[in-house]
């Protein structure tokens, strides 16, 4: 794996996450959802359905709890993450990857910010990712 696909681990993370508290919301939502009776028809018996409301309150409940357990995941990577990046010995590829991979910032705001240009900025991004993948080489190769 490489220094890249490592750290872009932690914006992948994050939108699955968010996907899920969508879907979550969703399930939400459709529970609550009162379905109306029809009387343009003749009531015909049917099998008893179980709870409906109560199966997706349910549902809702079990997938609160794998948001909690992706943000436990989520939480526990990111801070190693920042840890190592946080561990190089140069301070300008600490920001430019910590402004790139844990704010997901934009090329043009981090070249901004630290006052270079963006190409300047690209040229460091590269750097920082080399000195990353020597200083951590076993763990990238221990994720593949």
């Amino acid at each position: 794996m490489t220094a890249k696909d490592y750290l872009e681990q932690i914006k992948r993370k994050d939108t699955i996450i968010n996907n899920m508290i969508r879907e979550k919301e969703y399930l939400y939502s459709r529970a609550l959802c009162v379905q109306g009776i029809r009387y343009d028809r003749d009531r015909v018996q049917t099998s008893v359905r179980p709870d409906q409301m109560g199966d997706m309150l349910a549902r809702v409940d079990q997938k609160e709890e794998e948001i909690n357990r992706k943000i436990d995941e989520l939480t526990d990577f990111r801070l190693k993450a920042i840890g190592m990046i946080n561990s190089l010995g140069d301070d300008r590829y600490v920001s430019i990857l910590y402004k790139r991979y844990v704010n997901y910032e934009t090329w043009e705001k981090i070249a901004d910010d630290l006052g270079y240009t963006d190409r300047h900025a690209l040229r460091l991004h590269g750097e920082a990712l080399d000195e990353f993948s020597k200083k951590y080489s076993e763990e990238l190769e221990r994720c593949q």
